[in-house]
């Protein structure tokens, strides 16, 4: 099995996903309440992304990282997660700050210096998108060779249980691309997951090659095998043989020709 990492430093649910002491030794942030934004009461604190100090002890943060975990055959991946909340890139659930494009390639170029070797994973909410649908700063993940993550698959239904399939063909072809359900209970309980095959869809539209269980797994899978199986049937790349053939009959001594056909029967190369 291997392993992956997100390392976030803005959350919804306690206070100093930042540590304390970075804001102490004077790195600007913002106290806020979920989902409405900067309030001086508010019991959350985000960091400011372009902070110095912040990045600076970013910086060595992820240079101790990488120090122990970059090239490592164990570690499949690490997410760009020092942008907002939750290490998504956006804060629609925080500060309600706009993040730049430029902000997202300064953390972008900051992982790229320690992690040299390992794949990194930019999140499809970072940067935001123009009038056209495109996204500066994923077009920039994509030329510095990261992959493409999709958190969140089905908070809603229908046509907006996802919307940025489009972007994975410029990751697809050269790099797993990395999908994460809503909470399936959330989901359920709202209407959206239905029977889950929009996920199947988002695995089939992204050439996905991760998926991630986003709830209990052992109650996850009594619930939804059969679409789990399904799934697994056509993540990553899954290699079949469909037919193999050798001569009836050859003299001692001599070669065995085999001969052999295969087909990929997953959507990843």
């Amino acid at each position: 099995k291997q392993l992956a990492f997100r390392i976030s430093v803005s959350e919804s649910w306690m206070r100093w996903a930042t540590p304390k002491w970075v804001a102490d030794a004077g790195a600007k942030g913002y106290d806020f309440l979920p989902g409405k934004g900067v309030r001086a009461d508010g019991p959350f604190w985000e960091p400011d992304f372009d902070d110095p100090v912040f990045l600076a002890k970013l910086d060595r943060f992820l240079g101790a990282m990488a120090a122990r975990y970059d090239g490592n055959p164990e570690v499949a991946f690490v997410d760009v997660g020092s942008l907002g909340v939750w290490g998504e890139g956006h804060t629609w659930s925080s500060t309600l700050r706009p993040i730049t494009a430029a902000t997202v390639k300064r953390h972008i170029d900051l992982h790229k210096k320690h992690f040299r070797k390992t794949l990194l994973a930019a999140n499809d909410d970072m940067g935001g998108s123009d009038a056209r649908g495109r996204s500066e700063a994923i077009d920039y993940a994509a030329a510095q060779g990261l992959t493409l993550r999709d958190d969140s698959i089905l908070v809603q239904a229908g046509r907006n249980a996802y919307f940025h399939a489009a972007w994975a063909d410029a990751f697809w072809p050269k790099a797993p691309v990395i999908l994460e359900s809503e909470h399936y209970g959330g989901s359920k309980a709202r209407g959206c997951w239905q029977d889950g095959s929009l996920y199947l869809k988002a695995v089939e539209e992204y050439h996905a090659s991760y998926v991630s269980i986003h709830w209990w797994p052992h109650e996850f899978l009594e619930e939804t095998r059969p679409l789990v199986r399904q799934i697994n049937q056509r993540l990553g790349y899954r290699l079949q043989l469909t037919e193999a053939g050798w001569p009836k009959a050859i003299r001692l001594g001599e070669r065995l020709p085999v001969r052999s056909a295969w087909r990929n029967a997953g959507v990843a190369p």
